[in-house]
């Protein structure tokens, strides 16, 4: 008796414990808590953000769950498609991929130094794709007018979320690499390798290793500070790009300052901060856009379950052919008999 009643008491301890223990609530959950009081829930987000440019000088935050990118400028030239949308001027640089903007909030927030106020939008899985904060350069009358108009009818102090369908990766033999191959090198720019992926199926780093060794290659990044001050020491132009499902915030610049707090990794520029959670990053990869040493490359960082953190370019144009310093770097990664701290004698 006690060993067939046995399974049945432990899928029933089980469902308790489930019962307890709670899922983990997601931004928007919590954020959506306050509506009535702190929050605002908003609807109509297509028409809000082609008014962004309203809010004057506002901070552009987008990350995920081991980096953030925060630029302080202005929205300008907002352009919507279909499912993408390209916001270039003013200091912000943003791609956007309208189906994972399900959600969006006005909040106001306490803060030693006073309330502060926000306009934060989500993924259908209560995640985060991006945020503007005002700053005390923003028109405070404007952002009230934005939500105001956009305030949605539904404030009720809960929000439902959904998990966000997922690519299942193909397996190998299923993949035409001949066809993979040769759609990279036809790529005008790097920035649209993620696109490309999705077109063949296949995620980020299975991507990677099927293209072969001379398009990505795995690099050994033993410590993202000696390289973040590297780019410091020798003020070399680069592009920190960031991106979650929703948005890919970019900038353009040279590293003024490198700090580190805790687990994170802070690089400054004018307007401009990143932070990088060094213990998020399991891979990097060396990506060209085509064979040869000398072609256009970018470094991109990975986490544990493969998704990608952040991506490092030279910003020289192709014809231009890139910037010494930053081949020079690059081939050091590549050569793992360089340790860390002699990066900045290898450029």
């Amino acid at each position: 008796m006690l060993r067939t009643q046995w399974p049945h008491d432990q899928a029933k301890s089980k469902a308790c414990l489930q019962s307890i223990i709670p899922r983990k609530v997601s931004e928007a959950e919590t954020l959506a808590a306050s509506c009535g009081d702190m929050v605002t829930r908003l609807c109509g987000l297509r028409d809000l953000l082609k008014e962004l440019p309203q809010l004057g000088k506002v901070r552009a935050v987008t990350g995920n769950r081991h980096a953030v990118h925060e630029q302080t400028g202005q929205y300008q030239a907002i352009r919507l498609f279909d499912s993408l949308g390209r916001i270039q001027g003013g200091g912000i640089d943003l791609r956007l991929f309208l189906n994972h903007w399900h959600y969006g909030f006005a909040a106001r927030e306490l803060w030693d130094d006073g309330v502060r106020h926000s306009l934060q939008f989500f993924d259908r899985d209560g995640a985060s794709v991006h945020k503007i904060h005002l700053t005390t350069e923003s028109d405070r009358k404007a952002y009230e007018n934005l939500v105001n108009c956009y305030r949605s009818a539904d404030q009720r102090p809960r929000q439902a979320v959904a998990p966000v369908p997922r690519l299942l990766p193909r397996a190998d033999e299923a993949i035409d690499v001949t066809w993979l191959r040769e759609a990279w090198r036809e790529l005008q720019d790097l920035r649209d390798l993620p696109a490309l992926f999705r077109s063949f199926g296949v995620s980020r780093i299975q991507g990677l290793r099927l293209a072969g060794r001379d398009l990505a290659t795995p690099v050994t990044l033993t410590d993202l500070r000696a390289f973040m001050e590297v780019l410091w020491e020798t003020e070399l132009p680069v592009i920190f790009q960031v991106d979650n499902g929703g948005a890919m915030q970019i900038h353009e610049g040279t590293i003024k300052q490198v700090e580190s707090t805790g687990l994170w990794l802070t690089a400054l520029d004018t307007d401009f901060t990143l932070y990088v959670q060094r213990t998020g990053i399991a891979s990097a990869w060396l990506v060209r856009k085509s064979e040869g040493k000398d072609t256009p490359a970018c470094l991109e960082l990975y986490n544990w379950t493969g998704e990608n953190v952040l991506r490092i370019f030279s910003p020289s144009l192709p014809e231009q052919g890139e910037d010494a310093i930053w081949q020079r770097l690059l081939a050091a990664l590549e050569s793992e008999s360089i340790p860390a701290e002699g990066l900045l004698h290898a450029v």
